[in-house]
């Protein structure tokens, strides 16, 4: 009896051992698993709060643009405008920083997202987000813009430069027709046969005998048509008006209206003859938009709302048919916009140009003079080989009168816009990093 005694209490001894091994084994495995777990849960904790400070950063840029949607003329450079509150910050990112510049339009945003908190394990993360914002007008995008279904007659040797638009079927007279510089966008239809050294986008079922060298498309991007905000030109005009004026544009970046000379600001300079007409000739110095703005919709015949430019216009920097940084041009009318050529000589026009209302109600007339006592221009005609050029954007065909004809695009335009234009914001750069 005694002998089974020791044997079990030495069995019972082997099995606490044993017990006590495993246990040593064990604890250290379950050390490590238990740390594996806080690290990973640690990590995932950070990878989710590295999420939501990107987030929030980008967050901002989301709000920006919501605020640019709501209005193309106001909101964009004013710093009233672009700051947000403190309690704003609390809420989501810390800080945000930005940079507006309205000769080059462009607005440079700096936001740091923080999520998380000092208090727990993962501590707080914090993500930088820098974007650069480009404001582009659509009067700049497109050398020809025309807003409904348009004809043209074209023919060998006409060249389209720059982005082509029409808002309808677009149909084409004559082969021989070259679109370079840019896409071609149809909402609707072609019809013709012409070469295009570019891409093409169309809403129709039908893109004729085009060819494209570029890609095809068979859906066109979105385009908001613009309009003439008068509110806006009332506010922010340099000079304003109730009558019909004439401005002269001189070389050292003045105007003269009514023999009194008016600076141009660095930021550009609005005209606005409200209810009236405006007529313009002479040198580009500086960045000038003249606006003739009328409450009645109408056309050519109308008492205003109507652009005259009187034997050109053009710029006096290093070249005089493009926009630079300190010169740009641009005539916005409700109604209609008249060129007058002098006599037996051709005529040269630079910048934007772009009538409201109605499709054909651009006028290219030569060999005029203005009757003073009339108050009107006599147009007798060329004969000759003179030629209008127009080295810009324009958004109706243009009814001309001269012998020869051209349509250049100014791609400056773009960088260079006038001041005073309805404009878009793009996003051109976008960095995130710690």
């Amino acid at each position: 009896m005694r002998a089974r005694k020791t044997e079990g209490a030495g069995r019972r001894g082997q099995a606490l051992i044993m017990a006590l091994i495993v246990m040593l084994m064990a604890l250290p495995v379950a050390f490590y698993f238990c740390r594996y777990v806080a690290e990973t849960v640690k990590a995932a904790i950070a990878d989710r709060e590295q999420k939501n400070a990107s987030e929030l950063a980008n967050d901002v840029v989301t709000d920006y643009f919501r605020q640019f949607s709501q209005n193309p003329y106001n909101g964009h450079y004013d710093e009233a405008d672009l700051e947000r509150p403190e309690d704003f910050y609390s809420a989501g990112y810390s800080t945000v920083t930005f940079a507006a510049d309205s000769v080059h339009h462009t607005l440079y945003l700096r936001a740091e997202g923080v999520a998380g908190s000092a208090a727990t394990t993962a501590g707080t993360h914090e993500r930088v987000l820098e974007a650069l914002i480009q404001f582009v007008s659509p009067l700049a995008l497109y050398g020809s813009m025309f807003n409904s279904a348009t004809t043209l007659s074209g023919g060998n040797g006409t060249t389209y430069s720059g982005g082509f638009y029409v808002n309808g079927k677009f149909t084409l007279q004559t082969a021989g027709t070259v679109f370079v510089g840019g896409p071609v966008v149809v909402n609707g239809n072609l019809s013709g046969n012409a070469t295009i050294d570019g891409d093409l986008y169309y809403a129709g079922a039908s893109k004729g005998s085009f060819t494209v060298k570029g890609n095809t498309y068979n859906f066109i991007p979105p385009i908001t048509w613009p309009t003439l905000d008068f509110t806006y030109y009332e506010a922010y005009s340099t000079y304003i008006t109730t009558s019909s004026i004439s401005v002269q544009l001189n070389s050292d970046k003045t105007f003269t209206i009514g023999g009194t000379n008016y600076p141009i600001p660095a930021a550009g300079a609005i005209i606005f003859a409200n209810n009236a007409d405006v007529t313009v000739s002479g040198a580009v110095s500086g960045m000038v938009t003249v606006v003739a703005g009328d409450s009645t919709n109408g056309g050519c015949s109308s008492s205003a709302g109507i652009v005259n430019v009187n034997g050109g216009v053009y710029y006096v920097g290093a070249s005089s048919i493009s926009a630079n940084s300190g010169e740009s041009f641009a005539a916005l009318a409700t109604n209609c916009i008249n060129f007058y050529g002098s006599p037996n000589s051709g005529m040269t026009v630079v910048g934007v140009y772009f009538v409201q209302n109605g499709t054909a109600n651009m006028n290219a007339n030569c060999g005029c003079t203005y009757n003073a006592s009339q108050e009107k221009y006599n147009c007798s005609g060329c004969f000759g080989s003179q030629r209008f050029s127009l080295y810009g954007t324009r958004d109706q065909a243009v009814n001309d009168s001269f012998p020869k004809f051209s349509a250049a695009y100014d791609p400056n335009l773009r960088s260079y816009q006038p001041p005073g234009l309805p404009e878009y914001a793009y996003l051109v750069n976008w960095n995130l990093h710690h």
